[in-house]
């Protein structure tokens, strides 16, 4: 079978030439033996998604065997390692990370082609990076939060140093109330100091129960969705142990957090009882 320059056949080619432009055997085309990419793309290249996780379709045509990675940017991830065309073209699945962090802004999750070993871009410049705009993530939200917070004490007392203090069997009363706008995604009350030395006695709490935990840690039970509001007391009762026989004060601490991007305006309050 001849091997053709174009209609020329090979032996043509005189040393030296230099404006070779096609060699042909049979229908096989052997030089330039270059793949051509002539398209690479997101289906929806920029459009607008939504913050949601999702796939995107990306497709490439080009002459099959055209061979090429994929790099992914801004929460895309594209299929990893080199790819070949076996059918032009061909739809790739790229992944797209949710963007629903509070307050996260939008961003444009792209996907640039890289070509690998003979393979060229047909045109030259073509665009090899494709995007879209996904959505911002929700706004926060100003929860106006107002917790006021009090105390009562009582029980033995011993004088260390001409200091007064606080002897084991000694116990405060801690009364709080929270209000919010929005609801409450985490209450807890827990003792500011030598917690491990204290025990803890629910004196009833308005509207939501809560859990006693660890030691003289009590914790909103998280139940109630609606909650936006809580009140009521907790007694803390100190017994010596670990060599400590005295404490200066007894006190407690409020901490509260927010849920669905609404941010407490006020995240703790606290009060100290002295003998």
């Amino acid at each position: 079978m001849p091997i053709n320059i174009s209609k020329d056949a090979l032996s043509a080619i005189k040393i030296g030439e230099s404006d070779l432009v096609k060699a042909i055997v049979g229908i096989n085309e052997i030089f330039p033996n270059n793949a051509s990419i002539t398209a690479a793309a997101f289906n929806n290249a920029g459009t607008t998604i939504t913050n949601a996780a999702q796939n995107q379709a990306y497709t490439v045509a080009g002459d099959i065997g055209s061979s090429f990675t994929l790099q992914g940017a801004l929460g895309a991830t594209p299929p990893s390692g080199t790819q070949s065309l076996s059918t032009s073209p061909t739809t790739y699945q790229v992944a797209i990370g949710a963007n629903t962090a509070c307050a996260a802004p939008g961003r444009n999750p792209a996907v640039t082609i890289v070509k690998q070993g003979n393979t060229v871009f047909n045109p030259v410049g073509l665009a090899t990076t494709s995007s879209f705009y996904q959505s911002p993530g929700p706004s926060n939200v100003s929860n106006v939060t107002t917790i006021t917070m009090s105390s009562t004490a009582s029980g033995p007392t011993v004088n260390v140093g001409g200091q007064l203090r606080w002897a084991s069997g000694a116990y405060m009363t801690a009364t709080f109330s929270v209000t919010t706008n929005y609801t409450l995604g985490s209450i807890s009350l827990y003792p500011s100091l030598y917690g491990s030395l204290m025990t803890i006695s629910n004196n009833g709490i308005s509207p939501q129960a809560w859990n006693a935990g660890t030691g003289a840690n009590v914790s909103w039970t998280g139940s109630n969705a609606g909650l936006n509001g809580i009140s009521g007391s907790v007694n803390f009762f100190f017994t010596a142990g670990g060599g400590v026989t005295s404490i200066p004060y007894m006190g407690a601490v409020i901490s509260i957090g927010g849920v669905n991007c609404e941010i407490p305006t006020v995240t703790s309050g606290s009060t100290i009882a002295y003998p």
